[in-house]
């Protein structure tokens, strides 16, 4: 008769997981530099016009549509919306899809994620 072995109790309880150690925030470069145009035109209304202007350069570059003269036009999502669609789809899949945010983390890259 074959002589039975005794299994350890680590087999039939949770095994402990591997934490990554260090600080746990990064920033999505991608994703943060797609608002970088969105500041600066707001920035620049500011500048020549005050609040009001600053808050309708941002309006305009958000949703495209122009409240002194009640139009819509893409072009005006130029410095808004569609910067930050194409940082957030670079975001997803540059890092996400093809892995690059992974090999990043396995480096050991503290804070940056594409």
């Amino acid at each position: 008769m074959a002589k039975q072995t005794k299994r350890s109790r680590r087999r039939y309880f949770s095994r402990p997981r591997r934490r990554s150690n260090g600080f746990r925030l990064s920033l999505p470069v991608a994703a943060i530099l797609g608002f970088l145009p969105l500041g600066q035109s707001i920035y620049t209304g500011f500048n020549s016009g005050g609040i009001t202007q600053a808050s309708r350069v941002g309006l305009r570059s958000l949703t495209g549509y122009d409240t002194a003269s009640n139009t819509w036009n893409w072009v005006y999502m130029k410095t808004g919306a569609i910067p930050i669609a194409i940082g957030l789809l670079i975001h997803k899949v540059v890092g996400g899809t093809l892995g690059v945010n992974r090999m990043i983390a396995r480096t050991g890259i503290p804070f940056i994620r594409i």
